[in-house]
């Protein structure tokens, strides 16, 4: 599994440098997973979630095209090309991993894929002593809120089946994906406040070895793509554009 080092990017950005670890990767058969940080407070939305819902959801209240010099000078707001809620970026540990389509675990089922990772991720959790499970599927709630939405809102804002959580049920950590002819995209996030005294150096290591280890693997660090100037400038622009974040 290919590794990278961590950049502090916009949301934009980022979520254009997924897109390309996706769709344009030197060594196609290779899983790749990249730690990433954020250059100003970020929020990230899910693929087909409304615009306006998820505008709503913002520390700052104001359309788009009214106060977006000033909302964008102190907040981002993304879509993502994967699927779920709102994610808050301001204080997470995010990641992405990418595995070509004839890997084992991208022909899994979402929620199987979702619960192979989440469970290395909590064993690396583990290691540091720190108390993880997977959320259970809440069949016994299901039929009293058949109404309720599948995907919570704000990411963080309850646990669905297969997210982290801690002893409390609280939830620590989630992901969405996105799955193409070229594989399966999954960005994730750790809530860093549940879980402050946690040492990120030593947990990212014991994450990736883990995780190379069980795609079959070792974890290999490399340097990014070169992608061409025109190419990444072109993605970034799409994923700033109200043609792309307003499109539903």
């Amino acid at each position: 599994m290919h590794t990278f080092p961590t950049r502090k990017l916009s949301a934009a950005a980022n979520m254009a440098v997924d897109q390309l670890l996706l769709e344009n990767y030197p060594q196609p058969e290779q899983p790749r997973f990249r730690h990433y940080e954020w250059d100003r407070p970020a929020f990230t939305f899910g693929r087909t979630q409304k615009f306006a819902e998820a505008q709503e959801l913002m520390p700052v209240h104001a359309t788009w095209r009214e106060a977006h010099e000033h909302f964008a000078d102190k907040f981002q707001l993304v879509r993502r090309s994967t699927g779920g809620g709102v994610v808050d970026h301001r204080d997470d540990w995010t990641y992405s991993l990418v595995v070509p389509a004839t890997h084992a675990l991208a022909k899994l089922k979402a929620g199987d894929a979702y619960r192979e990772v989440h469970n290395i991720l909590i064993w690396a959790l583990k290691a540091q002593d720190i108390e993880a499970a997977l959320a259970p599927c809440p069949c016994a709630e299901a039929a009293e809120e058949a109404s309720a939405p599948t995907v919570a809102q704000i990411c963080f804002q309850r646990a669905e089946p297969g997210d982290v959580i801690d002893e409390n049920g609280e939830k620590i950590a989630g992901a969405a994906q996105r799955r193409t002819r070229d594989g399966l995209l999954m960005q994730g996030s750790i809530h860093r406040a549940p879980i402050r005294a946690l040492n990120w150096t030593r947990f990212e290591s014991d994450f990736t070895g883990a995780l190379a280890e069980w795609l079959g693997g070792a974890a290999s660090s490399q340097p990014f793509p070169k992608w061409s100037a025109n190419e990444l400038k072109a993605l970034i622009a799409h994923y700033e554009s109200a043609d792309w974040n307003e499109r539903r």
